[in-house]
């Protein structure tokens, strides 16, 4: 079979499972080769072993499997990340977070800041930041930290910063949450938070519950790890949780960047009042691509 052959053949096929793009990409990872090679070449012909490869993975798509677990990587930021199904696929609206904090840096030249991933998955989020850092990096204090409750999470993420050459500048820590800069700081990150700011990075899961059937079914999200998708009846049960925590850290200024669901603008800023009604607050929300609010800024002052 050759590559003309088995796209072909695939064409006839698959019909409205997928698309003949993701056939492309998984013929292309089974060939080791990019793209450019598979329209260039046509007729080169497939190993016994590559043929029964491809079809396997065609199979495990045509299920509705997403590509990225099938070929083991996905593209965030204009970097290629490493990813497996203990680690939610990193999304393009994520994008978002990691622009409005390099944003934040660079529009405070002479500021210092401190930087907590939480939830931090295939850790896309601070490997992205730090990559695009640039001139910049100086205003942020090194290493940054990077949480997660999942050890194979955490096995994921060290593997991306090692590709991307910044694991001597990303502290992982396994634990729920904010719970290991609570009360012993220094535990954490060697000395106390004394930044003028701390960013608080989180993209934890915001998926109700009620979604784990249709919506899961609907567009893949059953392959993906569930601890990383659902938070309770209204999805907001792990912010609910990490506000909570959050007062309990000290620091001149927290500015929180969280990703959440388009319908949750309302039921988020409840959380936030009633735990930071004693605080000076300033709340602002972004929409994606699609126009939809997907990015909540909260920034605290103590009165």
């Amino acid at each position: 079979m050759t590559i003309a052959d088995a796209l072909l053949d695939i064409k006839e096929k698959i019909g409205h499972k997928f698309s003949i793009l993701d056939a492309e990409i998984i013929l292309a990872f089974v060939l080791k080769k990019d793209k450019i090679f598979i329209f260039t070449h046509p007729e080169t012909k497939l190993t016994p072993n590559q043929t029964i490869k491809f079809n396997n993975l065609i199979q495990r798509r045509a299920k509705g499997e997403p590509i990225a677990y099938l070929v083991g990587h996905k593209e965030f930021y204009g970097l290629d990340f490493l990813v497996n199904k203990n680690v939610l696929i990193p999304r393009p609206e994520t994008e978002l977070l990691v622009e409005k904090v390099l944003e934040i840096i660079k529009n405070n030249p002479n500021k210092k800041y401190e930087l907590i991933d939480v939830g931090t998955g295939s850790g896309c989020i601070p490997v992205a930041i730090l990559k695009n850092i640039q001139k910049n990096k100086n205003n942020l204090r090194l290493p940054i930290c990077a949480v997660d409750i999942s050890s194979q999470a955490l096995r994921v993420a060290k593997k991306n910063s090692k590709l991307h050459e910044v694991e001597n500048k990303i502290k992982f820590f396994k634990s729920d949450l904010l719970s290991p800069f609570i009360k012993n700081i220094k535990s954490a990150h060697s000395n106390s938070i004394n930044s003028e700011e701390l960013l608080i990075t989180a993209n934890l899961p915001y998926l109700p519950n009620k979604k784990i059937t249709a919506r899961s079914e609907e567009i893949g999200l059953k392959f993906e790890p569930r601890k990383a998708l659902f938070a309770g009846k209204d999805g907001l049960k792990a912010y609910r949780q990490l506000f909570a925590q959050l007062k309990k850290i000290s620091a001149n200024k927290k500015t929180i960047l969280c990703e959440i669901g388009f319908k949750q603008k309302n039921g988020l800023l409840k959380v936030i009042r009633r735990n930071f009604s004693s605080h000076q607050t300033n709340i602002s929300f972004y929409p994606d691509l699609a126009g939809r609010i997907r990015l909540a800024m909260i920034e605290l002052w103590n009165k």
